[in-house]
């Protein structure tokens, strides 16, 4: 039987509870980009946005 198609990539980043708005925890993140949305469109806020996203980089 094989491992699959999919690397896992372990990400060793903390939390970050800096925000009194919500906790960003990268390790839970599938990089949807709902919270951006919401940011953007509902809350007429541009502070988040996509870094580093996707398997290859840099980082």
């Amino acid at each position: 039987m094989t491992d699959g198609c999919f690397r896992k990539i372990i990400r060793e980043v903390e939390p970050d509870y800096s925000n009194p708005a919500f906790i960003n925890d990268p390790k839970k993140c599938v990089l949807c980009g709902r919270c951006i949305w919401v940011c953007r469109e509902r809350l007429n806020k541009n502070m988040l946005g996509f870094v580093h996203r996707g398997v290859v980089t840099g980082w």
